[in-house]
C-alpha cells in the first residue's frame, strides 16, 4: 500500500478526534497509559481471581455440609449401615 496509507490514517484519526470530540492531539496522547500493566500483573491478578472463585466455592460447600450433619450423627450415621 505504500505511503498512499497516509491519507487514510489522517482521515480515520480526523474522524477519531471528531468521535470523541478531541480538538488536537494533545487532548487524548497519554490517557491510556494508567491502564497499562504487565504480564506478570496479569498473571497475579489472574491467580487471585481464581483463588477467590475457589474459596467463594469451598465456603459455599462448607456451608452445604454444616446443614446436612445438624443433628445426632450416631443416629444418622446408623441408618445408613445395614448389618
Amino acid at each position: 500500500r505504500g505511503y498512499e496509507i497516509i491519507d487514510e490514517l489522517k482521515a480515520d484519526l480526523s474522524k477519531f478526534m471528531t468521535d470523541h470530540a478531541f480538538s488536537n492531539l494533545r487532548d487524548f496522547i497519554g490517557q491510556s497509559l494508567p491502564y497499562f500493566t504487565t504480564h506478570h500483573d496479569l498473571v497475579d491478578r489472574q491467580k487471585a481471581a481464581r483463588d477467590a472463585k475457589e474459596a467463594a466455592r469451598s465456603s459455599r460447600s462448607t456451608a452445604k455440609d454444616v446443614e446436612t450433619w445438624k443433628g445426632d450423627i450416631a443416629k444418622e450415621t446408623s441408618t445408613l449401615v445395614t448389618n
